[in-house]
């Protein structure tokens, strides 16, 4: 059996599957989950790296809106927890907006 370093890709997408293998668990947390998604995608007939460019612009501007819409909310929590099931947990409350 060849050497996993001796892995040699025949593709541009062949060569960010390898790199993205070979990273730590440290360097893979600290990817855009979305971008990975996306980038699975990258070679499926009917993509282009504009329209996965797209994709990312929109990921980023729902989180926008959910950053914004949780701000909103937030006071509310800080008041009235029994709104939202009686949470003294500020983390759990986010996780119930989003």
């Amino acid at each position: 059996m060849a050497d996993a370093g001796a892995f040699t890709p025949i593709t541009e997408w062949g060569r960010w599957l390898h790199d993205l293998d070979q990273l730590s668990d440290a360097g893979l947390a600290g990817l855009d989950i979305a971008e990975i998604n996306l980038q699975c995608a990258a070679d499926l007939p009917g993509t282009n790296n504009s329209l996965l460019a797209n994709c990312l612009t929109k990921v980023d501007d729902w989180a926008i809106l959910v950053d914004r819409y949780t701000e909103y909310l937030f006071p509310h929590f800080r008041t009235d927890p029994d709104r939202f099931n009686d949470s003294q947990s500020e983390e759990y409350t986010r996780v119930l907006w989003n």
